[in-house]
């Protein structure tokens, strides 16, 4: 659900050209020493840079939203939070532990090397994907131009359909809550446990490290924590985690603290972006699921990004601990909202809710 859980990201947010490669190119220029085609170099890389990062956030979003929507085709109804934990818990593995480590050590090989394993792995992604056939996908190609719906009807589809789906609306309306919350002081996190805890560059990633453990966890946890029928319960529960957890840094502003804060918050989401995702999949009819996980992902990260902002113009304005106090209160919100409003919860394929 939230990007920094998955280390995702926010796709499409807008990237910069500062960095040691930006820097090299400035070198690069002055040593030729033509003021004016120097300007155009660097000017050309730039947007380039920006062009290619704008062209994978893209594409890392497609490819999220394929996945979510191919697993249901894939898998029984009755596994869908077997598989989502299983594919939460790959992407954590991957982004948190496997990656950074060998992505360190085939640097110190060569400076070059990471970005050639990067698309070589990229290139035997792709074959594995390409390898399933589309038959088990039950992928079928409209029978003519015409058939194919456009764009925009897709998109105005969807959204009347989710309008009109109370249970996934207020998942929805909860879910940006969350995001908001939770954004809000992770924001000022950093500053949080350099200041106040005062931790270095070292202590902040070990903490960051631990975090990933408990979201490893909450993924593969969360199919035994539905057990089939438990969706709502276990949704509102991992709200809270996720939101409430936070605020025992206003009352226990030390190391052991922290290091509860973030195993549990991120063992929350883990748990919460698998439970959401499988509850989705079951009621969403299969031609509406990828337009309705597109809208779903544009609300929570666009929520993600407002909390950072609140978080940050908080802590500004009242210190530190502002941002904890906003999270535990529209984290609270979103859980009451979330069992309010999904109170009923219809009867959904592999066990009821």
């Amino acid at each position: 659900m939230v990007g920094r859980r998955s280390r995702g990201g926010i796709a499409g947010r807008p990237p910069g050209c500062a960095g040691p490669d930006g820097h090299g190119r400035r070198g690069a220029a002055r040593g030729v020493g033509r003021a004016r085609g120097a300007g155009r170099r660097r000017r050309g890389g730039c947007r380039h840079r920006r062009g290619g990062r704008a062209a994978a956030g893209g594409a890392e979003t497609l490819r999220d939203t394929a996945a979510q929507t191919a697993i249901p085709r894939l898998v029984p109804a009755a596994l869908l939070e077997r598989a989502n934990g299983r594919l939460v818990a790959g992407e954590v593995a991957g982004n948190e532990f496997v990656g950074p480590l060998l992505g360190g050590l085939l640097f110190g090989v060569g400076a070059a090397v990471p970005f050639v394993a990067n698309s070589a792995a990229t290139v035997l992604a792709v074959a594995a994907v390409l390898s399933i056939p589309a038959t088990v996908l039950n992928l079928r190609a409209p029978s003519s131009p015409e058939a194919r719906p456009e764009v925009g009807a897709g998109v105005r589809a969807a959204l009347s359909w989710l309008v009109r789906q109370r249970v996934l609306r207020m998942l929805v309306v909860a879910g940006l809550g969350v995001a908001v919350a939770d954004s809000a002081w992770f924001a000022v996190f950093v500053l949080y446990t350099e200041q106040t805890l005062e931790l270095g560059p070292v202590g902040f990633g070990a903490l960051l490290a631990v975090g990933a453990v408990g979201g490893l966890a909450g993924a593969v946890l969360a199919d035994k924590a539905v057990a089939g029928r438990r969706h709502r319960l276990v949704l509102a529960v991992a709200m809270l985690l996720a939101a409430a957890t936070p605020v025992v840094l206003l009352v226990l502003p030390t190391v052991p603290g922290a290091v509860v804060v973030v195993v549990t918050t991120s063992a929350a989401f883990g748990l919460f972006n698998v439970v959401a995702v499988s509850l989705r999949q079951r009621l969403v009819p299969g031609d509406l699921l990828g337009r309705v996980t597109a809208t779903w992902r544009t609300v929570v990260y666009g929520g993600g990004a407002l909390g950072a902002l609140a978080g940050g113009a908080l802590a500004t304005q009242w210190g530190l601990d502002a941002p904890f106090v906003l999270c535990g209160v529209v984290g609270l919100v979103a859980a009451a909202a979330w069992l309010l409003g999904s109170r009923g919860l219809p009867q959904v394929s592999g066990g009821a809710a």
